[in-house]
This record gives structure tokens, C-alpha cells and sequence, in this order.
């Protein structure tokens, strides 16, 4: 005669394994869930250390120490004259230029921002003396131009005014500029970040501070620890001791620090600047 069911003796047993089969698989899922949270947190982490060297050396890539274009040297904050805007002379009377419109197929112009009241225009000058860099202030904001004798070719051109009285000669090529501040800077939150001010033509004074990456690691004298931290190199590649002479300056190392979780990591950029000496 067969049995029916189950001993108690097999049941036990049978609730044992299973329990251990559960603890198991808890524990293994556990352990992933832990994985993908940390793996996250450091994704993250890299992410805004990663996205702060990015910021700032896009910025100081196109700037040259020659030109005079870093006017601050500090080691968690910079102010430089950005590249804003590239054109050639078309014409040119004492206190005004012509340049040539930015348009499709046009490489005689090209602005990620137009000039601007405020802005820096730049020109190289050469003589039998050699070469120096001449620097115009923008007067007032760029109208519609005429003609573009040097050029033929362009087919529309803006007329600029600047401060200075010079006449310009046709061809010469200009380099425009715009004030740029970045910064380690403590927001409203009580966290830290890369923060940025863009100059402002009409009130002739920076705009308001804009977080652009973080949270980063707080302000701290240590450069060890610091969230954000510039080191200043000549041409030799010695470290610029502060005061920094900003003209001596011919490379410049941004590092960025965070710490999330149990996560703590820097990132660090070298820019090579334009001319440098």
C-alpha cells in the first residue's frame, strides 16, 4: 500500500532547503543591487569631475597669454578674455570697420557670438620691429555695413565702431573677445560648483554667477582636497608660484575633484595656450 503526502520529518527538511535556497538567492541579489548602485554612483561621480574639465578647458583653449587675454590668475577662480568671433578687414575709416557677414560657405567671418559694446577686437601688427598685438574696445553694437572692397566675393558685410581712432588696414585679420569668469563657488544649496559669469555690454559688468558642473569638493587651501584647483605653468613647465604674472603663463592644469557615496576621484586637463612664450 503506497503512502500519502508528506512526512513531518520531509516537510522539515524540504522548508530547511528551501529557506536556504531563498537566503541565497537574497543574498546574491543583494550583492547585485549593490553593484549597479555603486556602479551608478561612480558613473555619476566621473560625470560631473569629467564635465567641469570639460567646461573649463573649452573655454581657455582658444586663449593666449600673449595677447593679454587672462587678466585673473587664481588657483580656483580665472578670468580671461574668450575668443568670441574671427573676421577679416574689409574696410576701415578712423574709429570704424567693415567685416564681412558670418554666412553659409563664407570662411572670411566666423562668430560664435557677435561683437558686442564691451568686447576686446584684436589685430596683429607687424613692422620692421617686429610683430605686437594691438587691442580695440567695441563702442557700440554692429549695423548692417556696404560694400566689401578687399573682398568682392562677400555679398554682405556689419560696420563696427571701436573707441580708439585707428584706420585699420583692408585684410588684416581681427580676433574678438568677451570677458569670462569660471570659479569654484559655494551656491545656494551649501554645495559647490564650477560656476561661470559672462560679461554683460550694457552694464559693463558680469552677469550673475550660473553653476555649469558639479557638486564638487569644497574651497580648501590644500590643493590636495580642494574641488577645483588651477595650476599655472611657464614655458619651461616650472609652476607658477602666486601672485601669478598671467603673461608668463604658457599652460594651464585644470583639476577637478568630488567625492559621492563611498566614492571620492579627480580628473585632471592640461591646456596649452595660443602663443604661449
Amino acid at each position: 500500500m503506497s503512502r500519502r503526502g508528506w512526512t513531518l520529518h520531509e516537510m522539515l527538511i524540504s522548508l530547511g532547503v528551501m529557506s536556504g535556497v531563498m537566503a541565497l538567492a537574497a543574498h546574491l541579489a543583494s550583492g547585485q543591487l549593490r553593484f549597479f548602485r555603486n556602479a551608478g554612483e561612480l558613473a555619476a561621480l566621473r560625470g560631473q569631475i569629467g564635465q567641469a574639465s570639460t567646461i573649463a578647458s573649452s573655454v581657455l583653449r582658444g586663449v593666449s597669454s600673449a595677447a593679454g587675454d587672462i587678466t585673473v590668475a587664481l588657483d580656483s577662480a580665472i578670468e580671461v578674455h574668450a575668443p568670441i568671433a574671427a573676421a577679416f578687414v574689409c574696410a576701415s575709416t578712423p574709429g570704424r570697420v567693415t567685416i564681412p557677414e558670418p554666412t553659409l560657405g563664407n570662411t572670411l567671418a566666423s562668430f560664435i557670438e557677435g561683437p558686442d559694446v564691451g568686447d576686446r577686437m584684436s589685430t596683429l601688427f607687424e613692422d620692421t620691429l617686429g610683430a605686437t598685438w594691438l587691442t580695440f574696445q567695441v563702442a557700440e553694437p554692429s549695423v548692417p555695413g556696404g560694400v566689401c572692397p578687399y573682398f568682392p566675393e562677400v555679398a554682405s558685410t556689419r560696420t563696427l565702431v571701436f573707441r580708439e581712432l585707428v584706420t585699420l588696414p583692408a585684410g588684416a585679420a581681427l580676433r574678438f573677445t568677451r570677458p569670462v569668469r569660471l570659479s569654484l563657488y559655494r551656491g545656494s544649496d551649501s554645495r559647490w560648483y564650477l560656476g561661470v559669469r559672462d560679461w554683460n555690454g550694457e552694464s559693463q559688468r558680469f552677469n550673475a554667477i550660473q553653476p555649469v558642473a558639479g557638486p564638487l569638493k569644497s574651497y580648501s587651501q590644500d590643493s590636495g582636497t580642494t574641488g577645483l584647483q588651477f595650476w599655472y605653468r611657464d614655458g619651461g613647465g616650472a609652476v607658477l608660484l602666486p601672485p601669478v604674472d598671467p603673461t608668463r603663463i604658457a599652460s594651464i592644469t585644470i583639476v577637478s575633484r568630488a567625492a559621492l557615496g563611498q566614492f571620492d576621484d579627480s580628473t585632471s586637463v592640461t591646456v596649452a595656450l595660443r602663443n604661449a612664450r
